[in-house]
């Protein structure tokens, strides 16, 4: 499937559905004229359907595509995976499976995050896979089962699977038919049964990456007689005779896929370095429109697009010799198509040039491609990557033989940009463009989806979301909602896309892809407005991973809405996400409804660590529920012990939150559990009693000292972490990464003793004062004393400080504190509290066990001692002895 960046590419909704499990080149540039290689003897589908609020079912086969908010309670003890298997057992007949046991479904990949499990079955016959045949599940964090989609073939019917023609043989067909002049990759073959109109075939797949005629050519082959029923190829140049490109070098090479991880030599180094990139392009940064100096003027640089550049890290690239490349581990320049432009590595590891320099754009490329995996896996905790080869996302900044084209390969996992009018790999909407379908076809596992346009949306609204994000443009300006604003958008180049392309879902479907997908990134874009980048990106990637290759633009709206609810989003944004894609036209099921739900969102104390015995714990109370919270008893204890319960009354509103305190409780040294529930909102039984419990470990350190950690963040916040270790060379805690340009308060508690606090910055930087204004300090919250104050460092900074206890002169005894032993050391006797200053060495007829030595005369002061404070007294009290 080509991705391309025009609006008039036109491909067969048939050509989609009955591919096999590896679409075909993806792109993002011109239209595609017809090629005579391409055909297809296979009739087309009927692939009509009828959308329901909970399900899409197809016409043909009268089984569920997809199934929404399904709800199936599994057993919390068992794995995802196998909760996935007992749903799928228990509702076979549902899906048209021909076993209850499931055995001709395999593990095909599983995906864990924190939005829960996306577990992908994949379907055999007789022990070879079946051509785009999946049950695709998610299941939430409590172990439910919420959204399925479907694309078994319960009408697999083929008795012979072995081939009549050798792998070879079928190689030879297809390359002899397609001819390739030079190639990108080796040709990759495959054996599988197709299956088409109730009609299976068994069938080489032969994947012929090939640089002339420019294509990921798929070529397939019965493997009985060896004839071609159908070729597919979705790349191919278009060039406007209108505005002439550049002529180029069309020299090529021929690369090799390499699956294994990268192999560092011994003289290789990874290092910071340094570069000149636009960000996001030049006419937003200047907010320009585009025309004279800032137009491509056939690559030619001037003075205001050289002030266009940024200075920006270049992280982790390696050096080998003093030789510098750019390679590091989340992006990496190959070469991979004509024209052939090199590697660019050079003998300095600052790689600053202007746009008429070829190496620009291995630059530009480099930056946004690293920033932005950076962002998804660290920022958002998405974890995806390519499925290829498990080095960093491997780019071509010059190829497509020079041509106005830039695509993304499924067989080999890499990004080519072409060069044609404004080169594609000098604007940042094409760059991530190119980059989305790739996330797009990681993050399901090989198994993206065109239907609809669903991918080209994907693809415009990565580059719209971060594009936008950089605040350049306002509501009221033309470009707040074009894509692929310095690339298209002109005359002279082409008319881009938008991001305001509200004709409605499904009224406004057309027969191009790239036209429907800006229904899909129009949609998003709207919701993003409504809560936010970080907010919005989170569950696009969460429910896009919930999609498989059949998924239309409703499935990956509802995936994306189950995405939010899987994360516990608040009652406001999950009302926002349902009303807004709604409006688009989507159908979704009712927002939740439970009457009376409330639970525990999270535990705000005891965390971490507790300088105190006495705890006093504050939850966070949430309801859940659609009526007002007004009532719920709140039960707790520490260690599984006797449970205390806490009437709660008050109001909270539906969807919202309150920080509850509840009364104190005591905690001897050591670590502990503090498990905490609720039971009967508003006087009755809970509709949903899986949000009802959470639990927190902590750390008691009595006689500690409370110390309040400050980070105040610089505009890359992933990159700081810390650590403090004790004298014994422990680690005693720890934190970050975080996000950008916040302040973090972190309460921890120090026993007495020495320690070396940590400060790393992971590109090398620190966090001030290059790209932000960050900082640190540590001081002492009872006394004010600063311990530790930094921020412009390298790539670490440690300091040693040492915690001393404070002491005080006050006893305090409430109660009737009366003693029983006299001159024995560490003995009292009493119904009361005693303490000096803040530290409480007995308490209701339980002694905490300090470092403490006292003795009681009659008729004589009491003396305390807390080593190794000095000796503290308390004038005679005869009430009080």
């Amino acid at each position: 499937m080509i991705f391309h960046k025009q609006l008039t590419y036109v491909l067969a909704l048939s050509i989609i559905i009955t591919l096999s499990f590896f679409p075909n080149f993806l792109t993002a540039q011109k239209t595609k004229p017809q090629n005579n290689l391409e055909f297809s003897t296979v009739e087309n589908l009927d692939n009509s359907y009828i959308q329901k609020e909970k399900s899409r079912i197809s016409n043909t086969t009268k089984l569920p595509i997809a199934l929404y908010g399904i709800a199936f309670q599994g057993n919390k003890n068992l794995s995802a995976t196998d909760v996935a298997k007992s749903y799928l057992s228990e509702n076979h007949s549902i899906f048209g499976l021909k076993n209850k046991d499931l055995t001709d479904l395999k593990l095909h990949f599983l995906r864990e995050t924190n939005a829960g499990s996306v577990v992908r079955f994949r379907q055999y016959h007789l022990g070879l896979p079946v051509n785009k045949a999946e049950l695709t599940v998610n299941v939430d964090l409590n172990n439910k089962v919420q959204f399925v989609m479907n694309s078994y073939i319960p009408s697999v019917k083929l008795e012979n699977v072995i081939p009549s023609i050798s792998e070879e043989d079928a190689k030879q067909i297809a390359t002899d038919y397609i001819n390739p002049k030079r190639y990108m990759h080796d040709t990759r073959v495959e054996l599988f049964i197709h299956n088409e109109n109730n009609k299976s075939t068994l069938t080489y797949k032969i994947i012929i990456l090939a640089g002339e005629p420019q294509g990921e050519w798929h070529v397939l082959v019965n493997a009985q007689n060896g004839e071609i029923f159908k070729v597919s190829n979705e790349l191919l140049y278009y060039c406007d005779h209108n505005n002439p490109k550049k002529s180029k070098n069309e020299s090529c090479t021929s690369h090799h896929k390499n699956c294994s991880s990268k192999k560092s030599s011994p003289n290789m180094a990874i290092v910071d370095g340094s570069g000149l990139i636009f960000n996001p392009d030049p006419l937003s940064s200047n907010q320009a429109t585009y025309g004279g100096n800032f137009s491509d003027n056939d690559d030619a640089t001037n003075v205001d697009l050289d002030n266009s550049r940024f200075s920006v890290v270049l992280r982790e690239i390696e050096e080998t010799n003093g030789v510098y490349k750019l390679s590091g581990p989340w992006a990496e320049v190959v070469e991979n198509d004509a024209p052939s432009t090199g590697l660019f590595t050079q003998n300095s590891p600052d790689f600053n040039f202007n746009r008429n320099d070829q190496a620009f754009e291995a630059v530009n490329c480099y930056y946004h491609i690293d920033s932005m995996m950076r962002y998804i896996n660290v920022t958002l905790g998405c974890d995806i990557s390519p499925l290829e080869y498990t080095t960093g996302v491997r780019y071509d900044p010059h190829g497509a033989n020079g041509a106005d084209q830039s695509f993304y390969s499924p067989a080999s996992n890499e990004l080519t940009f072409g060069e044609g009018c404004v080169d594609d790999g000098e604007d940042s909407d094409v760059i991530h463009h190119e980059l989305g379908h790739g996330l797009h076809d990681w993050v399901t596992g090989g198994n993206l989806s065109q239907v609809d346009g669903l991918s080209e949306g994907c693809g415009d609204y990565i580059a719209q979301s971060y594009n936008r994000s950089l605040g350049y443009w306002s509501p009221s300006d033309p470009a707040y909602n074009w894509v692929f604003i310095w690339d298209g958008h002109s005359d002279e180049c082409w008319p881009g896309r938008v991001t305001n392309y509200n004709v409605g879902y499904p009224g406004g479907l057309t027969g191009s892809i790239h036209t429907n997908g800006q229904i899909w990134a129009s949609c998003l874009m709207n919701v993003w407005d409504e809560i936010g980048r970080e907010r919005m990106d989170k569950i696009f990637y969460e429910g896009l991973g919930m999609t498989n290759g059949n998924s239309s633009q409703n499935d990956a709206a509802n995936a994306i809405y189950q995405a939010a609810l899987n994360l516990n989003y608040t009652s406001a944004e999950i009302t926002s996400i349902h009303d807004e894609l709604s409006a688009c036209g989507y159908t979704l099921p009712m927002l939740p409804s439970d009457p009376n739900d409330a639970g525990i969102e999270v535990v705000v104390s005891p965390s971490t660590q507790q300088c105190t015995a006495t705890i006093t714990p504050v939850v966070r109370l949430r309801n859940y529920g659609s009526n007002d919270l007004t009532s719920v008893d709140i039960s707790y204890n520490i260690d599984g012990g006797m449970n205390q319960t806490f009437a709660w009354t008050g109001n909270i509103s539906a969807g919202s939150t309150l920080d509850v305190s509840l009364p104190s409780t005591l905690a001897f040294g050591g670590t502990h559990t503090f498990e905490v529930s609720t039971v009967s909102p508003n006087g009755v039984t809970d509709s949903d009693p899986t949000n009802d419990s959470k639990s927190n470990s902590f750390n008691v350190v009595l006689n500690g000292e409370s110390i309040d950690l400050i980070i105040v963040t610089d505009n890359y916040g992933s990159e700081t972490t810390w650590t403090i270790v004790d004298g014994d060379g422990n680690t005693v805690s720890s934190g970050g990464p975080y996000g950008n340009n916040t302040t973090y308060s972190e309460i921890i508690c120090l026993s007495e003793g020495c320690y070396d606090f940590t400060i790393s910055d992971s590109y090398g930087d620190g966090i001030c004062c290059e790209f932000g204004t960050g900082s640190y300090q540590i001081d002492n919250l009872v006394s004010g004393q600063n311990y530790v104050t930094g921020g412009e460092f390298g790539t670490s900074e440690t300091t040693n400080f040492c915690i001393n206890p404070m002491c005080s002169t006050d006893l305090n005894l409430t109660g009737n504190a009366s003693t029983s032993l006299h001159n024995a050391s560490n003995s009292i006797n009493s119904d009361g509290t005693i303490s000096i200053g803040k530290y409480v060495i007995y308490q209701a007829g339980n002694f905490i066990e300090l470092n403490v030595d006292f003795e009681v005369e009659s008729d004589a002061d009491f003396l305390g001692e807390i080593a190794p404070c000095p000796t503290v007294f308390a004038p005679e009290n005869e009430e009080n002895k």
